[in-house]
């Protein structure tokens, strides 16, 4: 059983989705969760939702409004999650910024730089507000977010595919870096899985993509948060700097 008592992790964009999901497994292994997201008018008091629910289930939860891209507001909660729980040890960096499909010669430069400065400038923030402490630790394990589509790449949405193959790099190169202070760095690359992103497209397009994965279904946002808890484990220790796709075999066929 992965046991993370005493860990305290961080979580970001985990007021939904995989990032919640995220949290409330790793609560369940033990450890304490700092959960992270912006105020979505869509969906507000989210993230106070997240932490209450992790509570109701016994587990220690905090959240934090902050906006990854942002250094100040990241540089800002790390010290105020440090301060709170004396210690970060796990990084989570989810957070994400969905955007719209768009050809290449129509999409706003304003579009692309909100989703490279989220998912990639987003990671970068909150590793080097917290990197130091993990060193002086002697233990951490970061853990990036990245997609299938940055792996095989989607019509439309290259904003999108070029940030998620950016962490791709991002981690590998980091992974080197860390290895001698006994912090791991991996990514995990979701397939598609049920999140509330998916109730925004048309049920038939949903359905011909589901026909696409040799499995024939979604994953649960759970099944990753499950992966990520191992890659924070002592178990997982061993394993640094790689990319593990969970998608159902998606990408056997080129998906």
């Amino acid at each position: 059983m992965i046991d993370l008592r005493g860990k305290v992790a961080l979580i970001t964009g985990s007021s939904s989705g995989i990032g919640r999901a995220t949290a409330r497994v790793l609560a369940g292994q033990g450890a304490t969760v700092v959960l992270n997201a912006i105020e979505d008018p869509r969906s507000p008091g989210a993230l106070e939702e997240a932490v209450e629910e992790i509570k109701a289930l016994g587990g220690r939860a905090l959240g934090y409004l902050a906006d990854v891209a942002d250094p100040a507001q990241v540089g800002e909660m790390a010290e105020k999650a440090i301060a709170e729980m004396g210690k970060v040890d796990i990084l989570v960096n989810n957070a994400g910024h969905p955007g719209q499909p768009s050809e290449i010669e129509k999409m706003p430069l304003e579009e692309w730089q909100r989703m490279l400065s989220v998912h990639l400038t987003g990671a970068f923030n909150c590793c080097h507000a917290l990197v130091g402490q993990m060193k002086k630790l002697g233990w951490g394990r970061i853990i990036n977010i990245s997609s299938i589509w940055g792996m095989c790449g989607e019509p439309q949405y290259v904003h999108y595919s070029a940030a998620k193959a950016g962490l791709m790099g991002f981690t590998k190169a980091l992974a080197k870096e860390l290895a001698p202070y006994n912090i791991t760095v991996n990514a995990v690359a979701p397939g598609a899985t049920k999140t509330p992103l998916q109730d925004l497209i048309d049920p038939a397009v949903l359905e011909s993509l589901r026909q696409t994965i040799p499995l024939r279904r979604f994953a649960q946002p759970e099944e990753m948060g499950y992966l990520i808890a191992f890659l924070c484990s002592d178990e997982g220790g061993y394993i640094t700097g790689q990319v593990i796709s969970s998608n159902g075999g998606s990408h056997i066929v080129g998906i």
